[in-house]
């Protein structure tokens, strides 16, 4: 007589265990990964849309005019720059300001703008002013560098800082 060949109910049973476990913890796993990935695509949007705001008000205050000996600044704020500039022969006053969170070029939002709606706030923009000597000014007629720092802060992910040091020339 032969035995039997197959598997016990028990077998069976400690088989399917086993199984469930190794899948609760691959699932885990690959969920951690998938959370991991949207952290790290949110920290990535943010740098980037802080990266291109700065720019932004880089380009934008190189390009205050020049009045006389002097440039054509019209407020200086901590959280606000008002000044003029020349496009092709015409003059138009740019304003760059924080207004409830958000960091605003001319009244528009510059996250909103350059992001595709990125959500988040703005948390900061400090701009510092200074004289050709690097001494802080408050005078609009000695100013010649702005040096800001521009805070943005993502929903789900740490803030992001950025700072630039601008000299202003006028682009004729």
């Amino acid at each position: 007589m032969t035995a039997a060949r197959g598997l016990t109910f028990l077998e069976v049973v400690i088989s399917i265990a086993l199984l469930g476990i190794l899948l609760a913890v691959g699932s885990n796993m690959i969920s951690d990964s998938v959370v991991a990935s949207k952290v790290a695509t949110a920290d990535s949007q943010a740098l980037s849309a802080a990266h291109i705001a700065t720019e932004r008000m880089t380009r934008e205050i190189r390009e205050v005019r020049v009045q006389g000996k002097g440039y054509r600044v019209l407020t200086m704020q901590p959280n606000e720059l008002v000044f003029e500039k020349n496009v092709q022969g015409t003059v138009q006053t740019v304003s760059i300001a924080l207004a409830q969170n958000e960091l605003l070029l001319n009244g528009s939002s510059m996250i909103t703008n350059v992001s595709a709606g990125l959500p988040g706030e703005t948390g900061a923009v400090l701009f510092g002013y200074y004289t050709a000597a690097e001494q802080p000014t408050t005078s609009v007629t000695t100013v010649r560098q702005v040096r800001f720092t521009f805070t943005h802060q993502p929903l789900d992910s740490p803030a992001v800082a950025m700072h630039s040091s601008v000299a202003l020339r006028n682009l004729k």
